[in-house]
């Protein structure tokens, strides 16, 4: 009986130093696997807001966002309006474009340290721009300017870099109504081809490439009247350099849904979903120089849709 009761003592100890060990490493690898997780609610710090030198400790990170966190297009939350777009490019250069009705408005430079973004504007009468990196969502980012104000801005699709392909496109006016643009397409660094597009037809943009390289998606418009904008995705096969047929009717399908019959619309934002799968943020009912409301029947409003699209196979 002695010598039993002598043995369990021991035994119980070392049950629960186990138990206790075992809790500890799962506090460790839950605390070290769950710190940096973007999700629907902000990148905020697992640990304590301890002040650590060169880190505003308000922006609750527990370590400075990264540059893929800003790389992007985005447009304010409430208005819609204005859109900015942070990319590098393949020499590393942080470019910064903010769009305002479709139209570059403002060029520059940006960094980001410490969660601190600093815009620096190319117009040497424009003073740098310095933000604090509040929080970061899956879907938006928060951030303070140098006055205090906090601002929260939607993502709106990806502006990726990419090592083999670049895409410059040039405006020429021809004399007529509508001037003529002209795509070109450098591969490694070179010029290899050049695609013109002339007509009543809008500045290409929002380029976006597809995770193979095959495929380019980017926005082509007819335009013309009071509430004519009709801006659609078209994809070119970056292996011939011809354009892709695929099936847009889902853009009318969406329409129909809401009992439409037309409306101005615009690509907002491309992004590949996989090789064959295009996703692009389209905006419904407003012409690209503010006009708002250009829907049929009148007396519904501008709205904003995702659409999916199936390319090549």
């Amino acid at each position: 009986m002695n010598a039993k009761r002598g043995l369990a003592i021991p035994l119980v100890i070392a049950i629960i130093a186990i138990l206790v060990i075992a809790g500890g490493a799962y506090a460790y690898t839950k605390n070290k696997y769950q710190t940096n997780i973007v999700t629907d609610n902000p990148q905020v710090s697992q640990q304590s807001n301890q002040a650590t030198t060169g880190v505003d400790t308000t922006s609750k990170f527990n370590e400075p966002l990264k540059d893929r966190g800003i790389i992007g297009w985005w447009t304010p939350s409430i208005t819609g309006d204005e859109q900015m777009a942070f990319y590098v490019d393949t020499k590393g250069v942080h470019h910064y474009n903010s769009y305002l009705h479709e139209r570059p408005s403002y060029f520059g430079t940006w960094t980001l340290v410490n969660n601190k973004l600093t815009v620096t504007h190319d117009f040497s009468d424009m003073n740098p721009e310095v933000f604090t990196v509040v929080a970061r969502y899956s879907n938006s980012i928060k951030l303070r300017d140098s006055d205090g104000i906090e601002s929260t801005f939607a993502y709106k699709g990806n502006y990726e870099v990419y090592p083999d392909f670049s895409f410059k496109v040039t405006q020429r006016d021809t004399g007529d109504t509508y001037p003529e643009y002209t795509v070109e397409i450098s591969k490694d660094d070179k010029v290899v081809k050049k695609i013109v597009i002339t007509g009543s037809e809008g500045k290409p943009d929002k380029f976006s490439i597809s995770p193979n390289h095959k495929y380019v998606a980017f926005q082509r418009a007819d335009i013309g009247g009071t509430c004519v904008f009709e801006g659609k995705p078209v994809v070119l096969n970056l292996e011939n350099y011809m354009f892709v047929q695929f099936d847009t009717s889902n853009i009318g399908k969406t329409l129909q849904s809401k009992g439409i019959t037309d409306a101005a619309q615009h690509v907002i934002g491309l992004q590949w979903l996989s090789n064959n799968t295009l996703q692009a943020i389209m905006k419904f009912g407003e012409k690209y120089n503010g006009v708002s409301n250009c829907i049929i029947p009148a007396g519904k409003d501008s709205f904003v849709e995702t659409i999916n699209f199936k390319v090549g196979r």
